[in-house]
């Protein structure tokens, strides 16, 4: 739902505010063109952050794999078009972890 949808991308914000917005070019990273999914995006980038990236920022054991998944969860907030401005701050106080789309663990979101 729309619902879910704000609180994924409110608590992506706020893991990437922790870590702060990454520098590619400190990375040895070369760009690369960005693909359309043939799936919905948003469901995607969902699943990224939340089963996938956020176990990735909390077992990072160096500050390169760190910086590397800061990035990508940057690139795919961009990519969702979550921005700063999208964010309404009177809902700021982060994901109800009861309420995840299915399919997806309170454990990838809870990571700190």
């Amino acid at each position: 739902s729309g619902e879910t949808s704000r609180r994924v991308q409110r608590a992506a914000a706020q893991c990437l505010s922790e870590l702060g917005a990454i520098d590619p070019g400190r990375l040895l990273i070369a760009p690369q063109p960005v693909q359309a999914l043939n799936s919905n995006s948003k469901i995607v980038a969902t699943s990224l952050l939340v089963d996938h990236l956020a176990r990735t920022v909390r077992g990072a054991n160096d500050s390169d794999m760190l910086d590397a998944a800061a990035y990508a969860v940057q690139r795919v907030l961009i990519h969702v078009g979550c921005r700063p401005e999208a964010v309404d701050e009177d809902d700021a106080l982060g994901l109800d972890l009861d309420q995840l789309p299915p399919g997806h663990s309170k454990d990838g979101v809870e990571f700190w």
